[in-house]
């Protein structure tokens, strides 16, 4: 850490270095490029952070479980679309007999 005299005689010397008509325009410059590194860093630090949640999740995560998911949800949807393919040509099929609910008369 930087004691008030030290800062003091730096920002004397660079006063006398670039004088006062360019020591403004380098400080909001060098303003903006510190304001630049640190978006930067903080971006790169919230991209590791969800790299590793990744990698956790993945490490939390049963490979077989998920494909003995997936095969059951496959098989349910191979049923499902035998079905709606019954349904389908039960209703196209001229020779069906129309519904008959005996309670309706």
């Amino acid at each position: 850490m930087l004691s008030s005299w030290e800062i003091l005689t730096l920002a004397l010397l660079a006063l006398l270095i670039f004088g006062p008509e360019r020591l403004p325009g380098m400080a909001r410059n060098a303003g903006k490029t510190i304001s630049k590194l640190r978006t930067e860093a903080n971006s790169t630090l919230d991209e590791l952070k969800r790299a590793s949640q990744i990698e956790e999740l993945k490490a939390a995560v049963d490979p077989s479980e998920l494909r003995e998911a997936a095969a059951t949800l496959e098989a349910e949807a191979r049923q499902l679309g035998e079905a709606a393919d019954e349904a389908l040509a039960a209703a196209n099929d001229e020779r069906a007999p129309a519904p008959f609910d005996p309670d309706a008369t």
